[in-house]
């Protein structure tokens, strides 16, 4: 339900800075650009298929979804 409601308002947000916090990675799978925290510090950022190749706990949050 959350990546349709995602999907949908991307037409609608076009231009625009959108923070959305999830714990689902599935939900932001198609988000251009994703932030990893940890300890309330940003420990990675890219897209998902970047942090999948580059971010060891990206992968591991991804993988044990």
């Amino acid at each position: 339900m959350c990546v349709k409601i995602i999907k949908n308002l991307k037409g609608y947000l076009n231009n625009k800075i959108v923070v959305i916090i999830a714990h689902r990675l599935s939900t932001i799978r198609d988000i251009d650009n994703i932030y990893v925290l940890n300890d309330g510090k940003v420990i990675d950022k890219g897209n998902h298929k970047n942090l999948l190749r580059h971010s060891d706990q990206y992968k591991k949050l991804y993988y044990n979804e």
